[in-house]
């Protein structure tokens, strides 16, 4: 058997010399004899983190597996300091900025590794069998997306223009409904050029599908059935020791609107909470600011959750209905919410879903206002698109990076970012 490895630690017992080799998800050990004269001069010669070609076949000793070189190769030698068992790499500046290193020497954080990219795979799959159509959308364009958020900005130098990273794929995603694709998915990178945080980075991994002909609570039903589907997948796969299940396995899904969660995390009733100047109060004994006094309810109860209730949402738990004002993109339940849903799990937003507003009319009315807002035009070809006729439809946008927190327990969003930067 023929397989590269690099060489994590080496013992010499006069006639025999031990060696642990990782290579992908395997560590394992090989000895080398003395009697094998070449190979031992070999291993001898050997320095930590040199990468090795092996041919081996296994062997038992001292009732421990190990396996007996038939022919050892120095493939290349490393260079630079090598972290070994007694010298792990602990500085979080080392490892995020020399993440290869990390994912060499640290089992634990290759196997989150391996299940970030199987993760990404049985999504696929799971949207293969499902029907849904994986689709491909540009990530540079000339028309910056409404919304809040500050996008990238570069110069094309040979069409002469500005142009933006997307913020998010959706619009383009929306058009392909309207070319009349009926369930479709895309898995890709967004950017947002905005603060950083332990749970916001510029660039991050989403997963948006789309069906027509469904409302948000197919889309709450078909989110169920997928994540239940992925834990059920990463069960299978190795080291699964280092992915937490028990928000998912043990406490099912809740469902609550934005006031039944206050009124849950709180020691406030409904009566009080349906009160639009209890829920001021509460929010100027806090903070002030003046814009408090131009929120709707909805969005008073929109402002607390986020600041004071989010953090304690540690189970499953679908939010539901949200002001329309901070909903643009999404079809009235009323005259003050929306038919749109988020999932938070472990404090962290996960996925954020609703009935597509497909009335083109009132979402140039929305737009426009929200244009005023942020200094952006509206994005003209979208607006020209639904005018064109978009059917009925729901969608839904999962954060990756931000299930994997979850999955893996992480505080911190970097560390589940393949190779992060940092300021500086």
């Amino acid at each position: 058997m023929f397989i590269y490895g690099r060489l994590l630690t080496k013992r010499s017992f006069g006639g025999i010399i031990f060696l642990t080799v990782i290579w992908s998800l395997l560590v394992f050990q090989v000895k080398v004899l003395k009697t094998d004269f070449g190979n031992f001069i070999t291993a001898k010669r050997l320095s930590l983190g040199d990468i090795i070609l092996l041919c081996f076949e296994r062997s038992q000793f001292s009732h421990m597996s190990a396996f007996k070189v038939c022919k050892l190769v120095l493939d290349i030698k490393n260079l630079v300091f090598f972290p070994d068992k007694y010298h792990s790499v602990n500085n979080k500046l080392v490892a995020y900025t020399k993440a290869y290193m990390l994912y060499a020497t640290n089992m634990q954080f290759k196997s989150e590794l391996y299940i970030r990219f199987k993760l990404i795979q049985f999504v696929r799959l799971y949207m293969y069998d499902h029907g849904f159509l994986e689709v491909d959308t540009p990530i540079i364009s000339s028309l910056p997306e409404t919304a809040a958020s500050v996008p990238f900005v570069t110069f094309h130098k040979a069409l002469k223009k500005w142009m933006y990273l997307r913020i998010s794929p959706e619009l383009c995603l929306k058009q392909l409904l309207v070319s009349g694709f009926d369930a479709i998915f895309e898995i890709g990178k967004s950017f947002r050029n905005e603060f950083l945080s332990v749970r916001h980075y510029p660039e991050f991994t989403s997963f948006e599908f789309y069906k027509v002909g469904r409302n948000y609570l197919w889309g709450i039903t078909f989110l169920v059935n997928l994540l239940q589907f992925l834990l059920l997948k990463l069960t299978a796969l190795v080291n699964v020791a280092t992915v937490k299940f028990d928000y998912f396995c043990k406490y099912g899904f809740d469902y609550l609107s934005l006031a039944e969660v206050i009124v849950k995390y709180t020691s406030f009733s409904m009566q009080q909470v349906l009160s639009i100047n209890f829920m001021l109060l509460q929010l100027l004994e806090i903070s002030f600011h003046c814009d408090l006094f131009k929120m709707t309810l909805t969005q008073l109860w929109l402002s607390y959750f986020e600041n004071y209730i989010q953090a304690k949402v540690i189970y499953p738990t679908f939010v539901l209905y949200f002001p329309i004002q901070d909903s643009p993109l999404a079809k009235s339940k009323d005259m003050c919410v929306a038919e749109r849903y988020e999932l938070y799990i472990s404090g962290v937003e996960v996925a954020n879903g609703f009935t597509e507003l497909n009335d083109a009319v009132e979402q140039q009315s929305r737009l426009m206002v929200q244009a005023a807002r942020t200094l952006k035009p509206v994005n003209s070809v979208f607006i020209d698109s639904l005018m064109f006729g978009m059917p009925s439809a729901t969608g839904c946008g999962i954060g990756i990076d931000r299930l994997l927190m979850v999955i893996f327990s992480k505080s911190n969003i970097r560390d589940v970012i393949v190779f992060p930067e940092i300021r500086g």
